[in-house]
């Protein structure tokens, strides 16, 4: 009931006694709508009690595509206790692995049907110190992540430094990549000249719903993305003129913290000679950290829901023969 296409329901053998046909071993299949629910082989009781059961759960895909997209790193910020936030990134054996500091895990997670959960940010003193990304030495390079906030106030999501972040500071190499400004829009830029005109979006992100941004940037432009729709783009790495290579700074990478002040616009510290510490009200999720810019191939993963693998038990497989169509 309910297929939309036709599937096979039985599945026999040869009879095993020659101008027997009742020998004949058969396998039968069943299903709601389009899913396999239960197998039946020969030898299963006649009540169906032995047969393999096939079970369904709604869930999403994001976790298996960003890795297919080959992350240099991939935090999904899904533990429920402890201080490490585990890289997914297997092969790195946890080399880039990540550690919280006062933020509440377990929150409930962006995509709809996964199990997998999201830290939560105080906006005062929460945040997830990151490996060192080599971001001085890189001239091309992307972050992905999903966040939700309802707070129209200044905070970052992603940032670099040459220094710890602490309350303020007063000199120092500092990159606020993504931040949310006073009116609730986001803002995100990796390099900059004279002057900082961050990618900034036209509405407030401060609603409370998830959203997925993802900041590419290359020899020849920076773009920024959100929920999959391109926002705009700013003038890439090779515009600048950097020369020689810095590796000691921005070696302090963050989520969920970073410096403001300065120059950078849309928070309320705006050409102040002191930098301060900012902290992000919210939840984040799924941040990963690619040593290259993405392109339309590339795009963002999906978070389309899709049924998981069958949980079922092992069971022999059906000899090869001649299937009868429903």
């Amino acid at each position: 009931m309910g297929a939309t296409s036709p599937h096979i329901a039985t599945v026999a053998t040869d009879p095993v006694t020659s101008g027997q046909s009742g020998t004949a071993l058969t396998w039968v299949y069943s299903y709601t709508g389009d899913q396999l629910t239960k197998v039946c082989s020969p030898t299963d009781t006649a009540n169906g009690t032995g047969c393999t059961r096939y079970g369904y759960q709604s869930a999403s895909q994001e976790h298996s595509q960003t890795l297919d997209l080959d992350p240099d790193s991939f935090w999904p910020l899904s533990e429920t206790s402890g201080t490490t936030a585990a890289s997914a990134v297997l092969p790195r054996e946890g080399v880039d692995d990540a550690t919280y500091s006062n933020v509440t895990l377990g929150q409930a997670g962006p995509l709809a049907g996964s199990t997998s959960t999201a830290a939560g940010f105080d906006g005062t003193s929460s945040y997830v110190q990151l490996p060192d990304l080599g971001l001085a030495g890189s001239s091309s390079q992307t972050i992905s992540l999903w966040f939700k906030t309802a707070k129209a106030t200044a905070g970052v999501l992603f940032s670099y430094s040459d220094m710890p972040v602490q309350a303020t500071a007063t000199k120092g190499d500092f990159t606020p990549s993504l931040y949310v400004g006073t009116d609730g829009k986001l803002n995100g830029l990796f390099w900059y000249g004279t002057t900082t005109t961050p990618i900034t979006t036209s509405a407030s992100v401060a609603d409370n719903k998830w959203h997925h941004v993802v900041l590419s940037g290359s020899w020849t432009k920076q773009t920024m993305w959100l929920d999959g729709s391109q926002v705009g783009t700013s003038a890439g790495y090779g515009s600048f003129g950097f020369t020689g290579n810095m590796p000691w700074l921005f070696t302090h990478a963050y989520l969920g913290t970073g410096y403001l002040g300065s120059t950078w616009p849309d928070q309320p510290h705006a050409n102040s000679s002191t930098l301060y510490g900012s902290y992000f009200n919210g939840s984040i999720a799924d941040a990963s950290f690619f040593g290259r810019p993405w392109s339309r191939r590339t795009s963002p993963p999906s978070t389309r829901r899709v049924p998981r693998r069958p949980a079922c038990s092992a069971r022999s497989p059906a000899p090869r023969a001649r299937p009868t169509p429903r």
